[in-house]
């Protein structure tokens, strides 16, 4: 591989308006200082940017650093999303006794430089005693660079008796394997420069650089490695891709006892850019890059509205640090953290690594709310507009994160991330990101909800007290801009929809017979509507499987943060009682919750950093939760208690107490004993994520919580609508035509009633239909039947203000029934041997197909296919849980492909029996159920419904997908299996708790449970795999057949 051209310039080329540019190399000497190639900890105790407004134009300083254990560590350019270093160190040598690295070798302090600015000093004292080095940063407020002021102090000795390096491990482009080094010479200063993608670096200093090298990381850090490679003293070598290094030797001014010297860190698009970069940080005075860089920071925190209560440089940093994670190529959108959690466990040499640095929209909402509430309105609705234009889905939902562009990074769907940017809409009062934002978020929780594929903390599915919160809080002030919008349909629709969860939350989250307590509680995740059905969940990062009444959060507190159930709900405050008994982990500084018990997101027992399991510590950002808390329950009529009430102002300082030297609050902390060889100290931040922006905002939030004696961030609409001014009931729809159960061969229905004048009637099924009542009550409109069999609309009146009434209307739909076959009773055993899995959830009949029958109409085919029982108890969306229904079909079409195999049934047709089209049915959680040809491609969707009364499936499928209508000629056959994850369940030798019994030792039965019967053929006979064929053939049957 050949490098890029910027690499291969060689002496006088012209290259910059400074002069010419030499390339100097000799042989490629080998490097050997140690680097693991993996990114650094997550626990930062520094990290900078220059103050940015895009009110100036687009910003001239795109470059983010940050600090620990006494280094230069992950430094962002062009955006935060891409960390260009792993680590930027001095090593001080005698050149033969001694070889100091200052992450090894040193004793490490830092402190904050300026209350107004974020500016750090790292302060590191040799460990013998020998030298003190003190480095400041800044980033230059006009270009893409980073400044370091470099102070020495001689302890031993003098400075002559030292030689100074600048060892440099670049990650260009967010990639530690695909960077390239060299060392290039303009106007007679060096430079030690790497390139990565669309990244180049350049590195030099205000003293005279000795001479430079370039090479590999090898393997970890040893002395060996260091002596060889501080010993190439006139050597200049380029390095090819890789994970590459650098060495600069210095020569600055060593008289006496104190050495002085600045480095540049340049970046830019092209080489000659990182080079403009670096040379004009360099010509500027680090005096005068502080005062500005300074300067910026300081108007900065003059336009907030900080609360006066709590520690001021504390609450400053906070402000800077949650503005700071800002991108300033992509203004509004706000990242989790400049961090990559456990970084130094997680490879450098893989590319597009995601780390924290990406848009959460959850975090997101925490960071941007707080900032409004702190009066920074400029940067909310830069944010807001980042939601809305930027990171929000076709469909109205958000990604579970994304990168700054809008590309989805993990793709899971949380219900809360997709109602924060609502509830932050309506915070600002922005009704023009109504139809944009608003009202496509609220359709798809009205469509998609309660339940949630992850919870707030990413890993299970279900029904959380969490999630249910920040959705009906949503579609609550989704309502009210829906309503000032005149979109009077919708705003029914959000409230009827939230009120009906608002009544059933716990219902479907509070446990009332759990192992935990004698009183109920709130779970932290349901994975069903009913918490005590003794289901099992998995806790993820190596926690196990548990039963879900045995695992607790305190996500339950979001229903009283956003209004929707008091703080002194007696529920709520007994359950606080299990959390704390449960979660809290009560250190010197105050108590600290974690997230939930069995939680393995963090670091091992005996102290290593996570890598998929371990234990999970406490988050100071819970503790401000609690503390948000105990606000609302100070102003409420407290009617119940929690067992224990810490006070607000007693949890702001535990939070004050996490918080570093650096004035940085962490994800999470330790919580064991003193492991000083990984850092860990009790109390103290974790390898995680330092700072967390959430964690940051949390902090700032309660204490202006406190200072107005009030939740700052409750809806007030959400508020009164379940707690201060509950609504009255909504206008009476009264239906005149057709009947309640009226059965129907149209689809097409005209729907007559009767309400209030003027009121607006909803009727939804499938989709919603809206009527306005005339002068005199009356209303009409056409409704779409969507089913065969019975169809059931909710029907809503809204008095266009705020109160809704609802109920429900039935119809059946029969269109022509073309075919009609039964099936023998009873024989859902395979071959005769089969015997189904042994958990008491699989109940007698799961599987005995009893009944299949097709009708038609002008547009859709229906299939109508019933088993001897049907139940749904793992809540499968579409109505079913356990069964796979596969319908093959086989069209006299001319031409088309005919496959003669099954999806993972371990059977085949006969070979006058091969299908076109294919149509899967089973509990599909991904609610994307298709019609299949045979080679594989999709015609079409189809539409799952279920009818419990019958013990019926029934599925819809337009005729296109079927390439016609069903006539003459037509065949096909009905199987029944098991359904596991989207695949047919195993058949064992002897069934087990999720396995069906009765196969062969040796594979070749099939996984079918029940078919089709006909006079023509025996089921035993055809799924019996000891037949002389040695598979199970399988035939079909004509499907045209009145009934």
């Amino acid at each position: 591989m050949s490098k890029p051209e910027t690499q291969r310039r060689r002496s006088g080329r012209s290259h910059a308006p400074g002069g010419a540019l030499t390339s100097l190399r000799s042989q490629p000497t080998r490097c050997r200082l140690g680097s693991s190639e993996t990114w650094t900890t997550g626990a930062k105790d520094g990290l900078g940017t220059a103050y940015y407004s895009p009110d100036s134009g687009p910003s001239r300083s795109n470059v983010w650093f940050t600090l620990c254990q006494g280094v230069l560590t992950e430094v962002y350019y062009p955006d935060v999303s891409c960390p260009n270093l792993r680590l930027l160190q001095l090593v001080v040598t005698d050149g033969e006794t001694f070889f100091d690295a200052e992450e090894t070798e040193t004793e490490h302090q830092i402190e904050p430089s300026s209350e107004e600015a974020l500016l750090y000093t790292q302060t590191n004292v040799s460990t013998h005693g020998r030298y003190r080095i003190a480095k400041t940063y800044v980033t230059h407020v006009d270009a893409h660079a980073l400044a370091v002021q470099v102070d020495i102090e001689i302890l031993e000795g003098h400075a002559e008796d030292y030689a100074f390096y600048v060892y440099s491990n670049p990650t260009p482009g967010n990639n530690g394997a695909k960077g390239y080094a060299d060392v290039l010479v303009r106007d007679g200063r060096t430079y030690a420069t790497a390139v990565g993608g669309e990244v180049f670096m350049a590195l030099s200093a205000s003293c005279e650089i000795a001479s430079a090298a370039c090479g590999h990381a090898v393997g970890e850090r040893n002395r060996t490695a260091l002596k060889e490679q501080l010993q190439w003293s006139q050597s200049h070598a380029d390095a090819t891709a890789g994970s590459v290094t650098q060495i600069v030797k210095l020569r600055p001014n060593c008289a006496g006892k104190r050495v002085s010297f600045v480095l540049a860190l340049g970046f830019g698009s092209t080489m000659d850019a990182a080079l403009d970069a670096a040379q004009e940080t360099l010509n500027t005075t680090f005096a005068e890059l502080k005062e500005r860089y300074i300067r910026g920071w300081r108007a900065y925190l003059a336009q907030l509205c900080l609360p006066t209560v709590g520690s001021r440089p504390l609450l400053q940093t906070a402000a800077m640090v949650l503005k700071a994670h800002e991108d300033k190529r992509h203004p509004g959108a706000i990242i989790a953290s400049l961090t990559i959690p456990w970084g130094d466990h997680v490879t450098s040499s893989e590319g597009g690594v995601g780390g924290y640095h990406l848009v959460w929209s959850r975090d997101f909402y925490q960071v941007a709310s707080t900032l409004a509430a702190l009066g920074e309105r400029d940067l909310v609705l830069r944010a807001l507009e980042y939601l809305d234009e930027i990171q929000q889905l076709p469909d109205g939902s958000f990604p579970q994160n994304s990168w700054l562009d809008g590309r989805p990074y993990w793709r899971g769907l949380q219900m809360d991330q997709v109602a924060f940017p609502i509830l932050l809409a309506y915070q600002l009062t922005e009704s023009r990101r109504y139809e944009t934002l608003v009202r496509p978020a609220a359709d798809f929780i009205v469509d998609h909800g309660p339940h949630s594929a992850q919870e707030r903390w990413e890993e299970n599915a279900g029904y959380s007290p969490s999630t249910l919160a920040a959705q009906i809080a949503g579609l609550v002030v989704a309502a009210e801009m829906a309503r000032s919008a005149k979109d009077f349909g919708r705003a029914a629709v959000y409230l009827t929809t939230a009120d009906d969860w608002a009544r059933r939350v716990e219902q479907w989250t509070v446990c009332q017979a759990g192992s935990l307590a004698d009183h109920p509680y709130f779970l932290r995740v349901s994975d069903t509507k009913q918490p005590d059905d003794g289901h099992y969940i998995e806790i993820k990062n190596g926690g196990g499987w548990h039963p879900k009444s045995d695992i607790v959060d305190a996500g339950f507190l979001e229903l009283v943060r956003l209004g929707i159930v008091p703080a002194d709900d007696e529920t709520v405050c007994k359950s606080l009682d299990v959390v704390d008994r449960m979660l809290r982990y009560m250190g010197k500084d105050g108590p600290v919750w974690r997230r939930y018990n069995q939680d393995g997101y963090g670091e091992t027992e005996d102290g290593h950093g996570y890598q998929g399991a371990g234990v999970g510590r406490p988050w100071p950002l819970l503790t401000g939760e609690r503390g948000e808390y105990e606000v609302a329950w100070s102003v409420s009529r407290k009617r119940h208690a929690p067992g224990f009430l810490y006070g607000p102002e007693a949890l702001l300082r535990t939070m004050e107490k996490s918080a570093n030297r650096g004035l940085l609050i962490p994800e999470q902390i330790w919580d064991g004993e003193e492991m000083a060889e990984f850092g860990l100290y009790p109390g103290q931040g974790t390898g995680s994520a330092t700072p967390l922006a959430w964690a940051m905002a949390q902090y700032l939030r309660l204490a202006k919580c406190i200072e107005e004696g009030r939740v700052i961030e409750t809806p007030d609409l959400v508020e009164q609508r379940y707690q201060t001014q509950k609504p009255f009931v909504g206008p009476a729809v009264e239906i005149d035509e057709p009947v309640f159960d009226a059965c129907l061969c149209r689809s097409t229905v005209r729907v007559y009633g009767r309400t209030l004048p003027g009121a607006t009637v909803v009727i939804r099924g499938r989709e919603a239909v809206v009527a306005q009542a005339d002068q005199t009550g009356s209303f009409s409109v056409d409704i779409q039947l969507w089913m065969i069999g019975r169809n059931v609309f909710q029907i809503m009146g809204y008095d266009n203000q705020r109160a809704v009434s609802s109920s429900f209307l039935a119809l059946f739909y029969h269109p022509v029934q073309i075919g009609e076959w039964f099936d023998r009773i009873g024989d859902d055993a395979g071959p005769g041997c089969y015997t189904y899995p042994t958990h008491p959830d699989f109940q007698h009949g799961d599987f005995d197909l009893r009944r299949a029958a097709v009708s038609v109409d002008d547009q859709w085919v229906y299939f109508e296919v019933d088993l001897a029982h049907l139940d749904n108890p793992w809540e499968g969306p579409n109505g079913i849980s356990k069964q796979l229904v596969d319908i093959y079909i086989q069209t006299p079409v001319e031409g088309e492909l005919r496959s003669y195999e099954t999806f993972g049934l371990n059977a085949k047709f006969r070979a006058d029996c091969g299908w076109n089209r294919l149509v899967r049915v089973f509990g599909d959680w991904s609610q994307e159920t298709t019609v299949v040809r045979a080679d594989g491609t999709v015609s079409g969707n189809s539409l799952v419904c279920t009818d419990p009364m019958h013990h019926r499936i029934r599925i819809r499928v337009s005729i296109d997908s079927l390439g016609g209508v069903p006539s003459d000629g037509w065949k096909w056959m009905v199987l029944v299996a098991g359904e596991e994850n989207g695949q047919p369940r195993p058949v064992r030798r002897t069934a087990g708790d999720w396995d069906f019994g009765g196969g062969s030792e040796d594979g070749m039965h099939s996984a079918i449970i029940d078919m089709l019967d006909s006079s023509e053929f025996s089921q035993e006979e055809v799924l019996d795999w000891t037949r002389e064929q040695f598979f199970v053939g399988l035939p079909m049957i004509d499907m045209i057949r009145p009934s």
